[in-house]
């Protein structure tokens, strides 16, 4: 099972739901830095809504506010932990090199690291605004590599089709010429 599936099952959380699957989907069919980049588009959007929906938060302007502005933002920091601060930077900060610097370092261990920071705060959004929805959940790392190890089996048993058939095809043929 993937990580973010169950978002879309959150009404609340419709708007960021697919960007998250898609992140998830591109951790294992695309490269780390296209990986990283929708993580940060994700997240993005994850703290908009936060904006949008906390009490605290509703009247602070941010159409104009970038995400740095947007996690500095002294109301915003009040309202998570420092851990979870670090998490949040250390997402962008990847997404930025993933964007701007040709994604120097981005390995699928950042990807990987990235995909776990962007769960727990969507995490922490369910606990803190979504009770009713609210289940413990962990970052299932293995759901990611499974499906990544079982669609490069499908791959192998398909390339490896294609060989048989070119191989059957050059016997067949040389056979019909002799």
């Amino acid at each position: 099972m993937a990580n973010f599936n169950y978002l879309e099952e959150i009404p609340e959380f419709k708007n960021f739901a697919s960007i998250c699957i898609e992140a998830e989907k591109r951790w294992r069919t695309d490269t780390p830095v296209s990986c990283v980049k929708e993580i940060r588009t994700a997240l993005e959007m994850a703290i908009r809504w936060v904006y949008h929906t906390d009490i605290k938060l509703i009247s602070e302007n941010i159409s104009q506010n970038n995400l740095y502005d947007l996690m500095s933002n002294k109301k915003f920091s009040c309202i998570i932990s420092t851990k979870l601060t670090n998490e949040l930077h250390y997402i962008r900060k990847k997404g930025n090199i993933a964007t701007h610097e040709n994604g120097i370092n981005i390995d699928k261990n950042v990807a990987n690291t990235c995909m776990k920071y962007l769960f727990n705060f969507i995490q922490w959004m369910e606990a803190t605004y979504c009770k009713k929805h609210y289940k413990k959940r962990s970052f299932e790392e293995n759901s990611i590599i499974d499906t990544l190890s079982d669609n490069l089996k499908t791959i192998g048993v398909a390339v490896g089709g294609v060989i048989a058939g070119v191989i059957g095809t050059v016997i067949f043929s040389s056979k019909n010429k002799a």
